[in-house]
């Protein structure tokens, strides 16, 4: 085996992401390079190559400014992972990461979902055997507008977490996505999740609102991924604690994007500072991340972002490719949200 296709060593404090449902993972591909979880409740992602890997720098660079003054901009923050620089390992300094919020830190039975989204999946540099390539991938998504690319799911009676990999999910058609696939992110056979549905539906139609004013960028082959606790609590009901607590938890987050913004206005911080031997190039690695979930009160902990933004590209008309997807989703979500109990 060649030296190029060892698999690169771990940087002090991580390891490979748990509950990584889609995507290249670490030990894994052609790089062998994978998302990492380090032990401050951050995500390391590694930076592709160019254009790509640039692409999605300056695309979270570009949205955490600390100057940023542009509203659509400073609206989109919610619906992406908080990102708190790029850093290096000393051990493999060709490697670059994007440090980013763990959606799934606080949860002890993660049930996740990762959606590619879009009825086209190739952004406009592709070569045509990449567009076709694309194209015979997954047909349906001409109809849908989106794809599941994997999923997992805890089911509490049986008190296991259960895997869809990519291949269950490609055997999925029109007729068949809204029941056998995201029912059963919602354990639709078992009484359905219709709590976190509601929370669900909820976020992606504030998400549709940023859509439909955005004129910014086009999403290519991006992401949503949706996350809930899976393990069922039995509290008593506290609902105006729960939103007291949400609206602290906002102007905390707000606050923090806004006095602890990772980048400076030349673009670079604090070159030489180092976290267990990974070095900030430029970002704020020293931002807090939350550590616990609030018990006290009976309430699906649900979490819901973009990710994956290396097909993102400038664009000043209506992202409808997106869009048609999204509004997709919501009106499948909302079918499931409808049935009956």
């Amino acid at each position: 085996m060649s030296a190029s296709l060892a698999i690169p060593p771990l940087p002090p404090g991580t390891k490979p992401l748990a509950n990584q449902v889609a995507g290249h993972k670490y030990g894994e591909g052609k790089t062998k390079l994978g998302c990492l979880q380090h032990e401050d409740g951050t995500v390391l992602k590694p930076v592709q190559g160019p254009p790509r890997g640039q692409r999605e720098m300056d695309f979270y660079t570009t949205a955490f400014h600390e100057n940023c003054s542009n509203k659509t901009l400073l609206n989109l923050r919610q619906f992406i992972p908080k990102f708190s620089g790029i850093v290096q390992c000393s051990d493999n300094p060709n490697v670059s990461y994007l440090k980013l919020e763990n959606l799934m830190h606080r949860l002890s039975k993660p049930s996740v979902l990762d959606i590619k989204m879009g009825q086209r999946t190739y952004d406009p540099e592709a070569p045509p055997e990449k567009i076709a390539l694309e194209v015979a991938k997954f047909p349906p998504v001409l109809k849908l507008g989106y794809q599941l690319s994997g999923m997992q799911v805890f089911d509490p009676e049986l008190n296991k977490t259960v895997k869809y990999d990519k291949y269950y999910c490609k055997k999925l058609f029109e007729d068949t996505m809204v029941t056998q696939g995201l029912g059963k992110f919602f354990l639709i056979d078992k009484g359905m999740r219709k709590d976190v549905l509601k929370v669900v539906v909820d976020k992606l139609k504030e998400l549709e609102s940023w859509f439909l004013e955005q004129r910014i960028y086009a999403f290519y082959a991006s992401s949503i991924l949706i996350v809930y606790e899976g393990e069922v609590r039995h509290k008593p009901d506290c609902t105006t604690a729960v939103k007291a607590d949400q609206t602290r938890s906002e102007k905390n987050r707000e606050n923090t994007l806004r006095s602890n913004s990772p980048l400076k206005e030349n673009g670079t911080e604090d070159t030489n500072r180092s976290i267990d031997s990974l070095h900030i190039v430029n970002g704020d690695v020293g931002a807090k991340f939350p550590s616990k979930v609030n018990d006290d009160c009976e309430h699906p902990l649900v979490e819901i972002r973009m990710i994956d933004f290396t097909h993102v590209f400038p664009s000043q008309e209506e992202d409808s490719n997106y869009l048609f997807g999204l509004q997709n989703l919501i009106k499948h979500f909302q079918f499931l949200l409808d049935m009956p109990s």
